[in-house]
């Protein structure tokens, strides 16, 4: 099942909803470096908190490329403590998760993204790459909208996912038609026109 709705804060309701079930299927909830990357060089704002004392925003695109550069140098250690964490199911579990056996399944805790930034604050892993590590197993996949939209996320996120045995459901799918919209729009300034004339 692949869940999408327009904002994180959508899919963290939802995810609040779960957790008052007692279904407990193996998930995987996606968010953008933007929400979730903790290493305090590349995004300070959610490494720190909001509203912290000199901490200035990076842009999503700032956030993208430092991530990018320090996990290809192998210099986040965010991620490198996570890959070496899973070893050789990779998937991590945190120490609250008690798996006996490796062969037997477990009861995945339901986290939203700000409960995996908060865990991955604590364990010192990636909350980024920690939930895309379970997207292989998962029965149920909670994404923005835009992770459908653009091919290069389901060409390379979402690259696993079987979508001929999926079922999709939008959250609040009126905002489809205007999402799609705004999402294969751009605007063209008039220094835009002038440099291309």
């Amino acid at each position: 099942i692949i869940y999408a709705s327009r904002t994180h804060s959508q899919l963290s309701q939802v995810m609040g909803e779960l957790r008052n079930t007692r279904y407990r299927p193996k998930h995987s909830i996606l968010g953008s470096r933007e929400h979730s990357c903790i290493h305090p060089k590349v995004n300070p704002i959610v490494a720190k908190g909001k509203g912290s004392p000199g901490v200035e925003p990076k842009t999503s695109t700032e956030v993208n490329n430092g991530c990018s550069k320090l996990c290809k140098e192998r210099k986040c250690m965010f991620r490198n403590n996570l890959e070496d964490a899973q070893g050789k199911s990779g998937v991590w579990l945190p120490p609250t998760v008690q798996r006996a056996d490796e062969n037997k399944s477990f009861e995945q805790p339901v986290l939203d993204i700000e409960d995996l930034v908060a865990l991955g604050k604590q364990h010192k892993i990636c909350p980024f790459y920690h939930s895309r590590s379970h997207l292989k197993e998962a029965e149920l996949i909670l994404v923005p909208y835009n992770y459908l939209f653009d091919r290069d996320a389901r060409e390379t996120t979402l690259a696993e996912v079987d979508f001929s045995n999926a079922v999709l459901i939008f959250d609040e799918a009126h905002n489809l038609e205007e999402f799609a919209s705004e999402s294969s729009s751009f605007d063209l300034s008039s220094a835009d026109i002038a440099g291309c004339i």
